[in-house]
């Protein structure tokens, strides 16, 4: 590959640039723009280009609120947005069309509202110079333009996972021609991107498409709308858009239309719950047949090598728990939650709301993914799986090892995040921590393991020992981790060692 590289995909021949020993090849469709009589529709195949089509570039972002994440944690530098968003990037380390490295493609996260896999922070150029591993990024469509319910559309819901399942698709068929493997594909998601894997591990057309998973984050509480939800979902947004629940309609209304009812039936959605959100993938019963979350907990992974890790101070991240530190004053919550918040404020009276409710939603998002290794270990293929324990530099301590904690050093694409509270220590903690991730990662997808020499002493994770990956400065391997009592583990009462 020389400077400007040229690769055939089957719609045409696309040319990227080479940094180092890396080729680079942004922007490729995988899909027909889904716009028009194509809004509210499964993706179809891109139309076939003639020439050689520039790949410099990453693709616009999905269609998204300004606002981007909260608080400005995760950076929101966008390369503009469109509804005509269905690319994919790639970074490849091979030195030819012959080699068949090993994949690793990257599902972001959002919420299903926000994020996209062109953003800059989540550049896989560092992963794949690191390794020799071929990385991949791509977007899909969010909030209501992937995942509102409509009524006689054909499927009616979960465009946004569909996109996905035709981007590992295009991958299956064209990542050859990269020096990738197509036979040796690792998804790997942080939050809602987790949250999608659950959901493509339950859908047979997705499910021989990866051979590994790394589940970051996931949250096992988003499990999917049922049809109910979904309904009253489109009432409310029909209704803010003033059209009547047809499809037609729907596919008339302006982008702008569009995401200013999205934006109105959030404000008027009933969120008990963080994990409460109005745009999410849909137990339809036809693309998606079974709830995600609990799917993984009866079997959807077996068969599949698996990587499971939280942040130690998860729920810190979200809006419910930021807010209550300039409030200081205990919340209003419902339902399960509202129990659960009165039990720990009474256990820990010194703790200030923020940080009470935070470790309320952290130990939600702990729950199912240590169900899930508990099942795994139970089963006799058991996953590995990490702690995320080095806390970001927020003021006040309002962050530490917070929700998305571990996405600077995984992609390493520090300057990005620059400004986040995330970003805690020194540079050479952070080139530590950065070596020490994406080693782990790129090793789990080469090999299944994310620690092949037995360097950190990380082993699978089994109900003897209950062992995990302490990802720190020094990055340690703890075991007894409590799951039973859904503990939440921080770095003021650390795991035994």
């Amino acid at each position: 590959m020389g400077e400007n590289p040229v690769v055939s995909v089957e719609a045409g021949a696309v040319r990227g640039y080479r940094d180092g020993r890396v080729a680079a090849y942004l922007g490729i469709p995988y899909a027909a723009p889904p716009v028009g009589r194509s809004r509210f529709a499964a993706p179809e195949p891109p139309a076939c280009w003639d020439g050689v089509r520039p790949a410099g570039h990453a693709g616009p972002a999905p269609i998204q609120p300004a606002e981007g994440a909260p608080g400005g944690v995760v950076p929101a530098a966008l390369p503009g947005t469109s509804e005509d968003c269905l690319t994919v990037n790639v970074w490849t380390p091979a030195a030819d069309a012959g080699d068949r490295l090993p994949v690793l493609v990257w599902l972001h996260g959002g919420g299903f509202a926000t994020g996209a896999g062109s953003a800059a922070c989540y550049s896989g150029l560092e992963l794949a110079r690191r390794g020799d591993v071929v990385v991949v990024t791509l977007n899909y469509r969010l909030g209501a333009l992937g995942y509102l319910h409509v009524p006689g559309a054909e499927p009616a819901a979960n465009f946004g996972l569909l996109d996905q399942v035709a981007a590992l698709e295009w991958v299956r068929d064209n990542i050859a021609a990269f020096g990738g493997d197509p036979d040796r594909v690792t998804v790997a998601g942080q939050s809602a991107g987790g949250c999608s894997i659950l959901a493509l591990a339950t859908m047979p057309r997705a499910r021989s498409l990866f051979a590994r998973a790394v589940l970051q984050s996931a949250p096992f509480e988003m499990d999917g709308h049922d049809l109910a939800l979904a309904a009253e979902a489109t009432r409310i947004f029909c209704a803010s858009a003033g059209v009547g629940e047809d499809v037609e309609a729907l596919r008339s209304l302006t982008t702008e239309q569009v995401l200013a009812a999205q934006l109105e039936t959030s404000r008027h959605w009933p969120a008990p719950s963080y994990a409460d959100r109005a745009f999410v993938p849909v137990v339809d019963g036809a693309v998606l047949t079974t709830a995600p979350g609990r799917a993984a907990l009866a079997g959807s992974f077996d068969g599949i090598d698996l990587m499971i890790g939280c942040t130690a101070a998860e729920g810190l991240f979200f809006p419910e728990a930021q807010s209550l530190w300039t409030a200081g004053e205990a919340p209003r919550l419902t339902g399960d939650l509202a129990g659960e918040y009165a039990r720990l404020a009474a256990a820990r009276p010194a703790d200030p709301p923020a940080r009470v409710l935070g470790q309320v939603i952290t130990d939600r998002f702990v729950a199912g993914s240590f169900d899930l290794a508990e099942h795994r270990a139970r089963t006799g293929a058991p996953a590995h799986v990490y702690w995320w324990r080095r806390p970001g530099d927020g003021p006040d301590g309002r962050f530490g090892a917070a929700h998305c904690a571990e996405l600077p050093f995984l992609f390493g694409t520090l300057d990005a995040w620059r400004g986040s509270p995330l970003l805690g220590g020194t540079g050479e903690e952070h080139r530590y921590l950065v070596e020490r991730t994406q080693n782990a990662w790129l090793s789990f997808a080469a090999t299944g393991d994310p620690d092949p020499g037995g360097e950190l002493g990380w082993r699978p994770y089994t109900t003897d020992d209950r062992l995990a990956l302490a990802f720190d400065v020094p990055v340690t391997a703890v075991s007894d981790v409590d799951t039973r009592d859904r503990r939440l583990i921080t770095r003021d009462a650390p795991l035994s060692t």
